[in-house]
């Protein structure tokens, strides 16, 4: 940040009153600065109308004249003194600045936070070797995702180590112990950085399992939404979308368990076609089809195995009537997954239930 400072002398008159006889008259000497920063003077001289008394006169204006000058001289002294100074001040806080830009940020300090900086690789890049957490702004300060704060692990020599990718990679390296670890899905050297998630060694034969909790688990009530849509659950997760992708870009298959509960209360009216519940993909795109069904087929998977209540309608939801009834199943569609946001309507005076589970992935 630069200081601008002027100081100057614009512009002074001066008039001296010089008495002659029953006669007052002004003489006048102005000073003023011109465009090449030089002091001029101009003397204004009264017509004489003395006669006799003119050489009196004269000499008596030379005289001021000459107090005047040096006058404005003094002060135009000051002035390029005080601009002097103020120009030296301000060169002086510019250093100092300077200065303390270089010693007050240190990137390598623990916790440290430095916009832009993208993950432990970049913080390597600028001689960072201490293992510890760090707070990464991926985006920029008021940019895209929040500052996050990761684990940054250097080895001996200074350099980052290759982390597992996945769970699936932790139990192939021999970790049997279902908890909490740190993985890297699309390596040190780029894309979002380590973070910790935690991995069911047992749910699955020869297969660890990624698993990410979040807010909309349990079994809620929906009830007094009548309009396609009107009801909106939007579903926050432990870990932020960029590392949920990425773990899923790095897996072999994923999956996320959906169900809703109906008792009058619509999925889809066939014979309008109308839709009245759907589900939001991690990208904000809608999709009508459901747990177990194929992207695009407005079925659930009931109509997939054959075990719908009644065959005429691809979900059981779709009966409405005065039944409960369900339809569940697993979304597997990688691309779709994970769900961000469930929707439902026709329930003014109908009810229903939704249950999402966690997204876990394999391989």
């Amino acid at each position: 940040m630069g200081t601008t400072t002027a100081l100057f002398l614009a512009f002074f008159s001066v008039a001296i009153p010089l008495s002659c006889g029953h006669n007052t008259q002004q003489v006048c000497l102005r000073s003023s600065y011109g465009d090449d920063g030089q002091c001029n003077f101009s003397l204004i001289l009264p017509s004489s109308s003395c006669g006799s008394e003119q050489e009196k006169d004269t000499k008596q204006l030379q005289e001021v004249t000459q107090g005047l000058t040096e006058q404005v001289e003094e002060l135009q002294q000051q002035n390029q003194g005080l601009s002097i100074k103020v120009q030296q001040l301000g060169d002086e806080l510019t250093k100092l600045k300077r200065e303390g830009r270089q010693t007050d940020v240190d990137p390598c300090a623990e916790g440290h936070r430095l916009p832009g900086v993208l993950s432990c690789y970049q913080l390597l890049k600028l001689g960072c070797s201490e293992s510890g957490l760090y707070v990464v702004d991926p985006d920029g300060p008021g940019y895209g995702e929040k500052p996050t704060e990761v684990e940054c692990t250097f080895d001996s020599a200074g350099n980052l180590p290759v982390l597992p990718r996945t769970c699936s990679d932790l139990q192939q390296k021999g970790e049997n112990k279902s908890g909490t670890y740190t993985i890297d899905p699309d390596g040190p050297y780029f894309g979002v950085p380590a973070f910790q998630v935690y991995c069911n060694m047992t749910a699955e034969d020869d297969a660890g399992v990624t698993i990410f909790g979040h807010d909309s688990e349990t079994r809620t009530h929906v009830h007094g939404f009548e309009h396609p849509g009107s009801y909106k659950r939007t579903v926050t997760y432990e870990a932020s979308v960029d590392q949920i992708r990425a773990l899923i870009d790095a897996s072999e298959s994923c999956k996320q368990f959906i169900k809703y509960e109906c008792r009058g209360s619509l999925i889809r009216d066939t014979n309008k076609d109308v839709s009245y519940a759907w589900w939001v993909t991690w990208d904000c795109r809608e999709k009508n089809y459901w747990g177990g069904a194929s992207p695009g087929s407005k079925e659930c998977e009931c109509m997939v195995t054959g075990t719908c209540d009644n065959p005429d309608h691809p979900c059981n939801c779709n009966i409405n009537d005065d039944v409960w009834r369900e339809d569940s199943g697993f979304l597997t569609h990688k691309d779709d997954l994970p769900v961000k946001q469930l929707r439902f309507g026709d329930t003014g005076e109908e009810n229903g239930y939704h249950t999402l589970g966690k997204l876990m992935c394999f391989g």
